[in-house]
């Protein structure tokens, strides 16, 4: 899904790297391992890695 305000500021050269970059994350399955993550915080809620980094 591309909005009507990228296609009508970007350049095709730039729409064309913008929807490679987003292809990147899809090949790489990113949506996945959001997924996954967002699923581990709300079945087990409390400090996040990085609130614990942040306390060393």
């Amino acid at each position: 899904m591309v909005t009507t305000g990228a296609l009508s500021r970007l350049s095709e050269r730039e729409l064309a790297a913008a929807l490679a970059h987003e292809r990147g994350h899809h090949q790489a399955r990113h949506h996945w391992l959001t997924q996954c993550a967002e699923a581990l915080n709300t079945g087990f809620p409390g400090p996040r890695c990085s609130d614990c980094s942040a306390r060393r």
